[in-house]
């Protein structure tokens, strides 16, 4: 047993596995780390507070973890993250979205931010580029949205529900 505490008794984000890797990350400034399986017992790689996901869990997509660091409580100082995997290193960091929500769908970001734009971006850990950006649902929301045959579905927290068809981008 290998505990991870929080200050609120609180994980929500579930863990991110890879072969015999584990990495998990939590909010109210815990913070994240990467453990590895081995012989039955986890051993820690590395641990620090450069993502500490609240809401929404990081996307592991080639070899990199891209995710929110930053708490809703605590002013919204929330900043999109691109962190190495393997060493826990951030890669590089993005701000404006607020306590937003992603997901990876045919190697571009797909973000839903704080205030409800939906932004396609590249997801490459050498430096950040929008390919669109478009106004998508208002009020509050948590959920990360549904990719369905080309077209994103969100919902509110009112449950008015929205559908936007994502535009075509360039590999």
């Amino acid at each position: 047993f290998t505990p991870w505490d929080s200050p609120y008794r609180t994980n929500s984000t579930p863990p991110i596995a890879q072969g015999n890797l584990l990495f998990i990350s939590t909010g109210y400034n815990v913070g994240c780390g990467l453990f590895r399986l081995r012989n039955n017992e986890l051993e820690l790689v590395y641990q620090n507070r450069d993502m500490r996901n609240h809401f929404n869990n990081c996307i592991l997509f080639a070899g990199y973890l891209y995710g929110f660091d930053g708490n809703s409580n605590l002013g919204r100082r929330v900043r999109l993250k691109c962190m190495d995997f393997k060493t826990g290193e951030m890669v590089r960091e993005t701000e404006g979205y607020g306590c937003g929500s992603l997901m990876i769908a045919d190697g571009k970001l797909v973000i839903l931010s704080e205030t409800g734009e939906l932004v396609v971006a590249e997801a490459t850990p050498e430096e950040y580029h929008e390919f669109s950006r478009t106004d998508f649902l208002s009020g509050r929301w948590w959920a990360v949205p549904v990719l369905c045959d080309g077209h994103i579905y969100g919902r509110d927290a009112a449950g008015d529900l929205r559908c936007v068809k994502l535009p075509p981008v360039g590999h």
